[in-house]
């Protein structure tokens, strides 16, 4: 929704019926760099929503924090950076990843099983 009411939207994800969320945060520190335009200030103040992390660690299953600390948010000239960064951070995170799809497959399989015994 582009952080007007959630920055990650993991929740609708869920109740739209995803078996797993993965939010990705970005949003870390204010950038240290000064907003240049009065975009630059509304979306630097997008990142200041109350609970917004704590939302998104409720609502998704595993919540990746890529390292783009030192950037700031609109540089767009950093795409790659943040590409790179949201890389290593899926890379180390693939064994959970893997884990969280295991058991997603289990469940349905649960499901699927038990509710052919109640028929």
């Amino acid at each position: 929704d582009g952080g007007l009411v959630e920055m990650v939207p993991a929740g609708l994800a869920r109740r739209l019926g995803a078996d797993i969320v993965i939010g990705v945060d970005v949003s870390g520190p204010l950038p240290r760099r000064p907003p240049a335009t009065v975009l630059h200030i509304m979306v630097a103040v997008s990142t200041l929503q109350p609970g917004g992390p704590q939302r998104l660690a409720e609502d998704a299953d595993l919540v990746l924090a890529p390292g783009v600390d030192e950037y700031a948010f609109w540089e767009l000239s950093r795409m790659p950076e943040f590409e790179e960064a949201g890389r290593v951070a899926a890379e180390q995170a693939l064994p959970l990843i893997r884990a969280l799809i295991a058991a997603a497959a289990a469940r349905r399989d649960w499901e699927r099983l038990t509710a052919g015994e109640a028929s």
